[in-house]
């Protein structure tokens, strides 16, 4: 028996690190977090590591019990990870879903407000995750400062521009500039087209006319960017006087994204804001 310790400890070891770590691994990975602050999953391994090589000392080094116990604990670890890495589109679906929208809101709500100082990796995931259906929901302010509480320096350079970006778009649309200027400030190194549309569109609403059309010349104007175009370009027009022009893209914008994007236009509060809260009350009007 004395001879199958050693084997038994090394098997240990590499099965707890592979049933325990992995799954850790897996969900900090999805979620962006840089390697520095994996460390917490890889510890993980050899503490449970431990427990069964202890237990199968327990079981005179039974391998069919020394089985058991390490099928047990990777599918105790497996179910934990990937119930922790669904669970942001568990949120999400929730949200989305009217019948359930209320009470997963109170919920999420509640969870990160108790909170105190940054999120933890686990609401940064689900907050982040649902951005995009809380603006849709109108919960802009709300989003505005969860995102604010995201730790930056946890996140790996793509996902902090990500995040960055969702909080600078949820801030201009409760008409907080200085707000959306210091998240932009947060991503280290952005590098997206997204990200610089989004700036332009932050240069457009604080004056800076020349700086943001020079921004959006270098930009793609088609596809998931051409809103935002129109709306930079109907910003730097109203904040000149030049109404026409002002009232031409945004009635492109209209007819290519529909009411939503003059509504978005209307939220932010700028220099095409009344006219655009004019055409869609001319809109409803006709209807």
């Amino acid at each position: 028996m004395a001879s199958l310790v050693v084997p038994h400890l090394l098997l240990c070891l590499a099965l707890g690190i592979a049933a325990t770590a992995g799954p850790w691994l897996a969900v900090a990975f999805a979620s962006g977090l840089r390697l520095g602050y994996w460390w917490r999953g890889a510890c993980l391994g050899p503490v449970a590591a431990v427990f069964v090589f202890l237990g199968g000392i327990a079981f005179g080094h039974s391998f069919v019990m020394f089985a058991i116990a390490t099928a047990t604990l990777e599918a105790a670890a497996l179910s934990w990870g990937f119930y922790h890495l669904l669970r942001p589109t568990r949120v999400v679906r929730g949200l989305l879903n009217p019948t359930t929208r209320a009470a997963v809101l109170t919920r999420l709500a509640e969870g990160v407000d108790a909170e105190t100082g940054p999120l933890p990796y686990e609401y940064s995931r689900i907050v982040v995750a649902a951005s995009n259906v809380l603006l849709q929901l109108g919960e802009h302010e709300r989003l505005g400062r969860w995102l604010a509480r995201v730790d930056h320096r946890r996140l790996t350079l793509a996902t902090s521009e990500v995040v960055a970006n969702n909080e600078a778009v949820a801030w201009l649309r409760a008409r907080k500039l200085t707000e959306a200027r210091a998240a932009l400030a947060k991503a280290e190194a952005p590098v997206t087209v997204v990200f610089a549309s989004t700036d332009a569109l932050v240069l457009a609403l604080e004056g800076e006319y020349e700086a943001a059309q020079s921004k959006l010349a270098a930009l793609p104007k088609d596809g998931a960017l051409r809103p935002t175009a129109l709306e930079v370009e109907a910003t730097v027009h109203a904040g000149r006087g030049d109404m026409d022009r002002a009232e031409a893209s945004l009635r492109s914008l209209l007819a290519t994204h529909g009411s939503m994007a003059l509504e978005s236009v209307v939220e932010k509060g700028g220099p095409a804001a009344p006219l655009a809260h004019a055409m869609r009350k001319a809109r409803r009007g006709y209807r």
